[in-house]
């Protein structure tokens, strides 16, 4: 039999061990109403940003910009003359080194013609101005014995040998004159150069016979050239004032420069082409490793006007219109109206803007024509220089 005590604690592990599972299902409630009260972290919403359209941006500052005026010219030979030979016959002498290319220098022997013809002619017009001589003489003796012996009053003019006097010295004067033509005749035997020059071309050969005015030689100044330049209107308008003196650059196929000057302004246009053209000169065009001749394609350029508050821009960014896509600090788009002044080269334009030409801006290279005034872009960066574009 147990004691009272035993007996007391059975029941109370009995009455524990019925309550354990309700006491168990209080505290899973009690943890599941605490759970549900607790406080719900929302989940912060994903920040969308807004999609902008891409668009390629150069950035510009106005600069000062001095224009460079190119054109093309055409040289040509100054005072482009024909050697001819003032008298017939047989050429006798002819230099060897005589060849177009060649300088000759003034009065340098070109070419010498047979002169026996000629000095006996010389010799026959010496000997007639001896005659016209002792014959004027001879009469004007005769006079002096006239006037001498007779009473001169009553004697005629033919009597007195006043016309004998007269034909005497009349016929002094013309042998006198056939002297002079011949002794020329005789020295145009010998062809010399008149100035100096450069050969250009020779049609004379060694014994031939050449007519009186056949052409012998063509040559030309040899310290001076002549270019030929065509500006249209838009070219002069971007020049300073042409006079003469004023300094170009000329330029031929294989890139060798020489300077020139202005030598003349033509005062008419061409009637063809309606262009206005000047005339420059290149100094000794023959001396030198590289020399400047005739007849040849060459480039000429001139310092122009100057320029203040331009842009150098990408000449793709001007539209069809004339105008020009800016960005501003907004990143938004802008037209903007524009002057061309001039291309600098294919791919870049000098222009100023219409309004606030001296404040800096982000350019769009590449307008499209869905672009939309005040829409909102992202730039982007391509260069910040004012640089050529390609």
């Amino acid at each position: 039999m147990l004691s009272p005590v035993m007996e007391s604690n059975k029941v109370k592990a009995s009455l524990l061990k019925r309550q354990k599972p309700f006491i168990l299902s209080l505290l899973f409630l009690l943890s599941i109403t605490v759970w549900l009260n607790m406080p719900v972290e929302e989940d912060s919403p994903a920040v969308v940003e807004p999609h902008y359209l891409p668009v390629s941006v150069v950035k510009r500052s106005p600069i000062t910009d001095k224009v460079m005026v190119t054109s093309s010219g055409i040289t040509q030979s100054r005072w482009s003359t024909a050697v001819i030979a003032a008298v017939g016959g047989r050429i006798i002498g002819l230099p060897d080194e005589l060849e177009p290319g060649v300088m000759v220098s003034r009065d340098r022997l070109m070419a010498e013609i047979d002169p026996v013809t000629y000095q006996a002619e010389v010799d026959l017009a010496r000997s007639r101005v001896a005659e016209a001589e002792l014959s004027l003489a001879r009469t004007r003796h005769e006079q002096t014995v006239v006037l001498r012996d007779k009473n001169t009053k009553s004697l005629t003019p033919l009597a007195r040998h006043e016309p004998q006097v007269k034909a005497a010295k009349a016929e002094k004067v013309a042998s006198e004159s056939s002297l002079v033509q011949a002794l020329q005749q005789l020295s145009d035997t010998r062809i010399k150069a008149p100035f100096d020059g450069i050969i250009l071309d020779q049609k004379v050969t060694p014994a031939k016979w050449v007519q009186p005015g056949e052409e012998l030689f063509v040559i030309a100044d040899s310290h001076s050239i002549d270019i030929k330049v065509e500006l249209p209107a838009k070219l002069w308008n971007r020049l300073t004032e042409v006079t003469p003196g004023m300094v170009a650059t000329v330029t031929n196929r294989q890139g060798h420069t020489w300077p020139a000057t202005v030598r003349y302004l033509s005062p008419v246009r061409d009637q063809k082409t309606r262009q206005r053209s000047l005339v420059l000169k290149v100094a000794e065009p023959y001396q030198g490793e590289h020399r400047l001749l005739p007849d040849q394609l060459v480039t000429v350029s001139f310092d122009g006007r100057e320029y203040e508050d331009v842009f150098r821009i990408p000449a793709s960014s001007v539209t069809d219109d004339g105008q020009v896509w800016t960005v501003d600090k907004d990143g938004r788009l802008i037209t903007e109206d524009i002057s061309v002044l001039y291309h600098a080269d294919p791919y870049s334009t000098i222009v100023r803007f219409a309004t606030m030409p001296d404040e800096s801006r982000q350019i769009v290279k590449y307008p499209l024509g869905s672009m939309l005034k005040g829409q909102k872009v992202k730039p982007v960066l391509q260069d910040s220089g004012n640089g050529d574009e390609s």
